[in-house]
Formats: C-alpha cells, sequence, structure tokens
C-alpha cells in the first residue's frame, strides 16, 4: 500500500515504465499525508532523454512501476512554533512539491503552524510566471498565513535573481528565533545557508527532507 506509507510531508517515490531500460526518477509527493485518501499527487517536470520525459508521454491509466514511499520527508519538530516565530521556505522548480504538501499539512500531522508563526515567507523561483506551478493555490497559502514571494531569473537584467538574493534584500530581523526549510538546486541551499548563517540563525533550524 504505497498511499499508506506516505506519513510525512517532504517524503518521496521512484518511478519508471522500463526496469529494463530505465533509471527511476525520484519524484516528490505533492500532497499532503491524509488519513482515508486514496490518492497521492506529483508534479513532474519533463526533461528531455529522461524517465521523466517517459512518465509525461503515458497516456491515462498506463502502467508503471513504483516505490514505496521513501525518505525522512521534513522534520518540523526541530522548528517549534513557541520558539521559532520566523520561517523561510525556499524552493525552486518542481521543489515547491514537497513545500506544497508541507504547507498544506495539518498542525498536528507535522505541518508548518503558519497560523501560529509571526513571519512565514515562501521564496519560490521559477523561470517566467508561465513555468511556475500551483499558482492557483497561492491565494489559499497566503490565507493559511504564508507569504508568497515569486522570484522569477528571466525578468532581470542582471543575474541576482534568485531566492537567496530576494530573501537578502528583505532581510532577517530575528536569526536565532528563524528556521528555514530548503528545496533545490546545490548552490541555492549552499548560498542560502551562508546567508542565514550571517544573519544569527543556528545551523540545526535548517530543515530538509533528505
Amino acid at each position: 500500500d504505497v498511499v499508506g506509507g506516505y506519513s510525512v510531508p517532504g517524503q518521496f517515490v521512484q518511478m519508471r515504465i522500463d526496469e529494463a531500460t530505465e533509471k527511476p526518477a525520484f519524484i516528490a509527493i505533492a500532497s499532503p499525508p491524509t488519513r482515508g485518501v486514496s490518492e497521492l499527487e506529483f508534479l513532474i517536470k519533463p526533461v528531455p532523454g529522461s524517465t521523466t520525459e517517459e512518465l509525461c508521454a503515458l497516456d491515462a491509466g498506463g502502467a508503471l512501476q513504483l516505490s514505496p514511499v521513501m525518505g525522512k520527508g521534513f522534520d518540523m519538530s526541530k522548528l517549534p512554533a513557541e520558539d521559532v516565530k520566523t520561517v523561510l521556505l525556499f524552493a525552486t522548480g518542481s521543489g515547491i512539491s514537497p513545500i506544497k504538501a508541507l504547507i498544506e499539512t495539518p498542525e498536528d500531522a507535522g505541518g508548518l503552524e503558519a497560523a501560529s508563526r509571526s513571519d512565514v515567507r515562501l521564496y519560490y523561483g521559477a523561470l517566467a510566471p508561465e513555468t511556475m506551478a500551483f499558482r492557483e493555490l497561492f491565494e489559499a497559502w497566503e490565507a493559511s498565513g504564508v507569504r508568497v514571494i515569486p522570484v522569477f531569473s528571466q525578468a532581470c537584467e542582471d543575474e541576482k535573481c534568485y531566492v537567496q538574493h530576494v530573501c537578502r534584500e528583505e532581510g532577517v530581523s530575528d536569526g536565532p528565533s528563524t528556521g528555514a526549510v530548503l528545496v533545490g538546486q546545490k548552490e541555492m541551499v549552499q548560498d542560502v545557508k551562508a546567508l542565514l548563517a550571517e544573519c544569527g540563525m543556528p545551523e540545526e533550524n535548517v530543515v530538509m527532507n533528505f
């Protein structure tokens, strides 16, 4: 039971169509771990020549191979709402999938607890508005207490237009009571960690799903 094995936002599965010719793709689950639900939601970017391209070309009802749910997910117990009043979420591209799951997960199931914090921001990077997934959900996320900050790298005249640069411009007022959840490319993760360390955020307040 793949669905029954999903318990923490940030977990993922492996997918492929043909085990003889394809390496499995690691795909994060985009839906929250909700009891009684019989489906999982995924956001899959078709990369040319990869397994994800084959998955996106699959017809409705087509067969694929799916692993059990994997990974530890986001350990939000590291960021208790009574102590960590600011939480900064960083996602680029399809990395928004596990962040979506985290935002939509109930408080008692390891969720974000945005309503119990004073400042929760989502820095979401994409090439352009038309490549940004889940835009129709931004209003609901904002209503739940998450301020959504879209960052479009193609919209800038210089190269300083990534989520880490926008966060630096906005700043962090109280580093010790700040936490961060990171999903994205290695360079972005390294830059954000360095930035938040400069602001006084403890290294242990970084939460990742792997």
